[in-house]
């Protein structure tokens, strides 16, 4: 710097990065600027991606420098120190992306229930062709969108709701132009700003805040659940066309947030024993407290929460070097290469009570790996949720681990993800158990499901109680007869013996007062013969739903519920002409986990691999196999159909799920 004129002549950022690399973040923010008031010309050696920093930030320095504005100064370099290596992808061709968005904007306007609405887009995805593009923060964001994006980030901060963070706080939560993955907008942010000028001058730190963070992270009724694109969809696209899953979603909330300063993040699971992982907002009141916590998942207090589904590991995404605990690994593989990104940090412990645990690898004969992973079980394989070093003595200790579920622990062995060990649990009282199969005990196993049954499951078939069936001649039931009352829990598709003794043209299913009808599928026969039968629609809302209840997909379903509380729910049926029913079959509405008749499944076992018992034909809704380990961790394939499988104990002649959820 030409300590006469106060400009910036060149920023040297190789200078920067070399000298920087040896010193934590404390002496880093000091010696860069340093670095930067000392730079008077420029180096020889630099780079071209060093000269593309230097052109892009040689601008925003000499801005705030000139402005003696040192907070925004360091703000800058804060962005200038962290931007390397990020970037987004950008989705095209834009008109065609365009068109999509615009196209499911139309849907969000009309009844479709989301299966429908998700085989419509599913059908548009299938034929665009779209592109995304990956593109490098450091070469698309302009010097002036920085300044900006520094400028709307300042004026938020400090704000009665947020001047409890410190400046690295600051940096780190408030401003980012962008939360994880999706392309910024910085015209997002002043928009939001400018729409929310009246709740920030009213907004504090008491219960408006918690009000804000509720309505903000709330799903809105018009979006639809949705994601058939790997890249991330930027705010102002999410808005436009209304579909957005748990990540997009997330995004956008953050997006929000930081525009009113407050200090919301985007924290992240895999959830272990199940499938897929979730993405959610969290308002943190500082560095290490949550404040709120997304509410369709968490219920209770800060650090003791109850979660809708078991976890081992929660991350935050966020910038700058939050990740400081986990080594670097000198073998790169894509399962892995997050556990070892800076930006990821481990909140487990912010949630819930958590245990340490220490192993000892001594299974592995020639184990020689300087790091190990954690893996839990997910979407039907291990898959890594933390990593740490061994020592010299094949120890291993992983902090802050979730209770209630089974892992391996897994190597790199030839650039591939390797469990070595065999599987071990972690109880609610944090007491670690290994499930060592025993080969010379072998027990004749009976079982009814491939997945836990959920609470939510039973709940669809108690709210069939009290549900009649009745036939008529007449259409309007003015002769009818009631042909079966449902006095019990129905959990899988039922046959129903009717005593009938004559035709009738009608019939009609009639739900408990106050009672919603949920039904996957309804049959009526006569004899061996299945009746054609038509339903009545009770207006046009319905009638793309009402279809799922005669489409042979036990999966898809109907819901019909009245707007009275206290009514009855009522589905009605034509058979064209007056019919002899015999039996008909009703299938509640449910997650087909149960065992299936004529479906083929196998049984596997975990003996440091999946180990095949046998391959057994269904006949019945049990399934009984012989000679299974005892003390094995189990894990029962349906090799006909579906993919929600989760692995278990046999344990007092039942099934007992290593389940991620109760819900």
């Amino acid at each position: 710097m030409d300590t006469k004129s106060g400009q910036i002549n060149y920023l040297d950022i190789s200078i920067i990065r070399l000298m920087t690399s040896a010193f934590n973040k404390s002496v880093r923010a000091t010696i860069l600027v340093l670095l930067v008031l000392g730079c008077k010309q420029e180096c020889p050696d630099s780079n071209n991606d060093d000269e593309g920093l230097n052109a892009l930030f040689e601008p925003v320095l000499s801005h705030y420098s000139q402005k003696e504005d040192s907070l925004k100064y360091k703000a800058a370099l804060f962005l200038m120190e962290n931007i390397e290596g990020k970037s987004y992808y950008d989705i095209g061709p834009r008109d065609k992306w365009e068109e999509i968005l615009n196209f499911s904007d139309s849907l969000t306007h009309t009844d479709l229930d989301i299966d429908s609405y998700s085989k419509k887009m599913d059908s548009v995805f299938n034929e665009s062709i779209l592109w995304p593009k990956r593109v490098m923060d450091e070469e698309s964001i302009t010097s002036r969108e920085l300044i900006e994006n520094i400028d709307l980030a300042s004026k938020v901060w400090p704000k009665p709701w947020n001047e409890h963070l410190t400046f690295e706080e600051f940096c780190r939560l408030i401003l980012p132009y962008r939360s994880t993955d999706e392309p910024y907008d910085i015209s997002y942010r002043y928009n939001y700003l400018l729409e929310n000028r009246t709740l920030i001058e009213t907004l504090d730190m008491g219960d408006s805040l918690i009000k804000v963070a509720k309505e903000i992270m709330s799903y809105p009724s018009d979006f639809r659940y949705y994601r058939n694109l790997s890249a991330d969809q930027s705010p102002k696209d999410i808005e436009i066309g209304k579909m957005a899953d748990c990540k997009d979603f997330s995004n956008l909330i953050s997006s929000k947030g930081r525009a009113l300063g407050l200090p919301v993040v985007v924290d992240w699971a895999i959830w272990p024993n199940a499938r897929g992982r979730h993405f959610w907002n969290t308002l943190l009141y500082n560095k290490d407290s949550i404040l709120f916590a997304e509410k369709d998942h968490f219920w209770g207090e800060p650090g003791r929460y109850r979660l809708r589904r078991k976890v081992a590991k929660i991350y935050r995404f966020g910038w700058g070097e939050a990740n400081q605990q986990n080594p670097i690994s000198e073998i790169r593989h894509k399962s892995i290469d997050w556990l070892h990104d800076p930006r990821y940090e481990d909140v487990t412990a912010q949630y819930i009570q958590t245990i340490d645990i220490s192993l000892k690898l001594d299974s592995y004969k020639s184990f020689d790996k300087k790091e190990a992973y954690l893996c839990v079980f997910n979407s039907r394989r291990w898959v890594p949720v933390a990593v740490a070093k061994t020592d010299t003595e094949k120890n291993i200790f992983f902090p802050n681990v979730g209770k209630g579920n089974v892992h391996v622990i897994s190597v790199l062995l030839k650039g591939k993800l390797t469990p070595i060990s065999n599987a071990f649990s972690i109880d609610e009282c944090g007491v670690v158990s290994f499930h060592q199969p025993n080969k010379s005990d072998l027990e004749r196993i009976t079982l009814s499901r491939k997945t836990k049954l959920k609470k939510k499951v039973v709940d669809f078939g108690v709210e069939m109680i009290g549900s009649r069936i009745e036939f008529a001649s007449n259409f309007n039931f003015s002769d009818s007869k009631t042909a079966f009352t449902i006095h019990d829990t129905i959990l899988t598709p039922t046959t129903i013996k009717t005593d009938l003794r004559r035709a009738f043209r009608h019939a009609r299913i009639i739900s408990a007062k106050g009672k919603a009808l949920q039904l996957a599928e309804i049959k009526f026969y006569s004899g061996q013969d299945e009746i054609k039968a038509s339903l009545v629609y009770q207006n046009d809302s319905d009638k793309n739903n009402m279809k799922n209840i005669m489409d042979n997909d036990l999966v898809s379903y109907f819901r019909l519920q009245s707007d009275d509380e206290n009514a009855a729910n009522v589905l009605e049926f034509d058979f064209g002409e007056p019919m002899e029913v015999t039996e008909l079959m009703i299938a509640p509405r449910s997650d087909v986990n149960y065992i299936q008749d004529g479906h083929l499944y196998e049984l596997l076992y975990w003996d440091k691999e999946w180990k095949s018992i046998s391959q057994k034909l269904a006949k019945s809704k049990e399934i009984v196999f012989e000679k299974v380990p005892a003390n094995a961790v189990l894990w029962l394939r349906n090799l006909s159909s579906g993919i929600e499988e989760e692995l278990f104990s046999y344990e007092k002649d039942e099934q007992v799920f290593w389940n991620s959820t109760d819900y």
